[in-house]
């Protein structure tokens, strides 16, 4: 199955604020009931220090699925005129 990289206005052309806020109120409502399993993030420095690799996996009873964001953060890349943050590990200096 192939990646779909969704863009901020993606996201609001799709999901109207209702039903984000429902979304919302089932994700804390299946949090509180431990239905849910949010692990705490793990961050591993990058050895040239020059940022940080972050997992953050998550999963559920029901439905039954598990996922995981993965983001990259360097903090000197604005100076660069890159993001700080990126979806994908791959935001730092080019190879």
């Amino acid at each position: 199955m192939p990646l779909t990289v969704l863009s901020a206005a993606d996201v609001r052309q799709l999901l109207s604020m209702t039903d984000c806020i429902e979304a919302m109120e089932a994700a804390m409502r299946a949090t509180s009931s431990g239905t849910v399993d949010i692990p705490q993030r793990m961050i591993a420095g990058l050895l040239d220090d020059s940022g940080d690799f972050v997992l953050m996996p998550g999963s559920t009873l029901d439905p039954a699925i598990y996922g995981a964001k993965i983001i990259s953060i360097h903090p000197q890349n604005p100076e660069r005129g890159r993001p700080a943050r990126a979806l994908l590990p791959r935001c730092g200096p080019p190879p």
